[in-house]
Order: C-alpha cells, then structure tokens, then sequence
C-alpha cells in the first residue's frame, strides 16, 4: 500500500467528521433562511446570518475542528473534496475559481491515488489553513463532494 493511500485511508474519519459538521452548518443555514421574515437572498438577510448564534457556533465548530488538522491533511480532504466534485463537473457549475480538473477528460484512464497527488500538487501551494478551510465552507454541496470523493477513491 501507497503511503498516499495509507494517509488517505488515516483521514478518513477526519472527512467523516467535516461531512457531520458540513451538514449541521448547512442545516443552520436553511433554518436561518426559512425562518427569516423578509428576502433570505437579500444585503440585509446577509448581514443578519453574520450575527446569527446558531450559524456563528456551527461554523466555529467546522473552522476550530479542521483547524488543528496539519496543514497536509487539510489539503489531502480538499483534494478529496475536489476529486468528488469533478465527478459530475460537465453537468453542473459550483462557481469555482479553481477551473476544471486537466484530466478531467481522462478521468476514466487516471488513478484516484494519481487524481489525489495531482491536487494536492496544485493546492499545496496555499498555506493559510483559515482560506482552505473558508473556501471548503463556502461549497454548500460540500458534504455531497466529500462523499463522492471518499466513493471514487474506494475509501467509503
């Protein structure tokens, strides 16, 4: 076994706990917008969720628990993350700044250990673990990325 696959396979309940506080955080953030009297979408709406407990202590608890996660394993879930969101990357748009995948046409013909390595060559460049971490929070179907990455990488 790889030492890759072996981290990988170590991280596992790590993503297991993220998916947990993913769904508790999105959770929030749908009783929020359901429970809001007036336009969930609008400035104001925004600003009122910054100032929401409920969403303020179920983002803490996501950001402090990948926070004292090494930076290495932080960006190895991100890569999970990742593989599982390009799974379906030619039938739906998540916004990302990070562009499509450069095997994504190959992605039949590539490992997933080699799908995994690749990322984390092109995300090991960010250092601060606050901006992986945000920019993991921000992915609301976040939970379903982890899941299919875990599932594409036989590590469900």
């Amino acid at each position: 076994m790889s030492v890759l696959l072996a981290k990988m396979k170590s991280l596992v309940p790590h993503v297991h706990e993220t998916i947990r506080l993913a769904h508790t955080y999105n959770h929030i953030l749908q009783l929020f917008d359901r429970n809001y009297e007036g336009d969930p979408d609008s400035v104001e709406a925004y600003i009122a969720s910054l100032q929401d407990e409920g969403i303020i202590e179920s983002q803490k608890a996501f950001k402090d628990y990948l926070m004292q996660l090494p930076h290495s394993d932080l960006v190895i879930i991100q890569a999970i993350m990742y593989i599982g969101r390009d799974e379906n990357l030619d039938d739906e748009d998540d916004g990302s700044d990070y562009g499509e995948y450069e095997f994504r046409e190959e992605k039949e013909e590539v490992s997933p250990q080699k799908m995994v390595f690749d990322y984390i060559r092109f995300l090991k460049g960010e250092k601060d673990k606050e901006v992986i971490i945000l920019h993991m929070l921000e992915k609301s179907p976040l939970t379903d990325y982890l899941s299919r990455g875990l599932h594409i990488l036989n590590l469900a």
